[in-house]
């Protein structure tokens, strides 16, 4: 809130040095500089006025900026937790020591209508007959290279990773065996099961 207007302030003495001592005159004066310290009053009022209003207006724009965001923060959320590589293969192969899963370039489509050409990547390292959940993190969506990571528990995207890209699961061959074919994930976002030793990968 701004400060009360300062008003303007004559004595007798200043006034009859503007205009002399005929009373008249003097009433005149004074009528007009009253009306003068009212127009500065209602001036002040005015601009309080408008701060006010521009306070308001930032505030609904601060808050519909929030809204927006929000708004948009949960549809990224549906459109990857509802999104779903295509074209994928997943193979895991015994390579002597430890296994070697490989991951096909694919496209990743999105809940929200739009779809990235995403590299593929090997993973190598890993144990034999183990179950693992084969996805990648990605904030920009922009597809292309990424870094495939091989867990052993089921992932998805969620709070503590929401830019989670789910894309297939395997279970490794044991040591000396075949080569084993993993199920990419399917529409809408999810894997369907698969049985390995009376286990569902979900």
């Amino acid at each position: 809130m701004a400060q009360p207007a300062q008003q303007l302030r004559l004595n007798r003495n200043q006034i009859a040095a503007i205009v002399g001592n005929d009373p008249d005159a003097v009433r005149q004066f004074e009528a007009l500089f009253a009306g003068l310290n009212g127009a500065i009053t209602e001036i002040a009022i005015q601009v309080d006025q408008i701060a006010a209003a521009q306070a308001a207006a930032a505030a609904a724009n601060a808050a519909a900026d929030a809204a927006n965001a929000a708004a948009e923060s949960v549809t990224a959320a549906t459109d990857l937790a509802n999104s779903y590589p295509e074209g994928v293969s997943i193979s895991a192969t015994d390579a002597g020591a430890s296994v070697t899963i490989t991951i096909s370039a694919h496209t990743r489509v999105y809940a929200g209508g739009t779809s990235v050409a995403v590299d593929g990547g090997v993973l190598t390292g890993l144990a034999y007959s183990t179950n693992y959940w084969i996805a990648y993190d990605q904030a920009s969506r922009l597809g292309g290279a990424v870094t495939y990571v091989a867990y052993t528990t089921s992932q998805g995207n969620g709070v503590n990773n929401p830019d989670r890209h789910f894309v297939g699961a395997v279970v490794t061959p044991d040591a000396g065996g075949l080569d084993n074919d993993g199920i990419p994930s399917l529409p809408p976002g999810g894997v369907n099961p698969f049985v390995i030793d009376g286990g569902d990968i979900p």
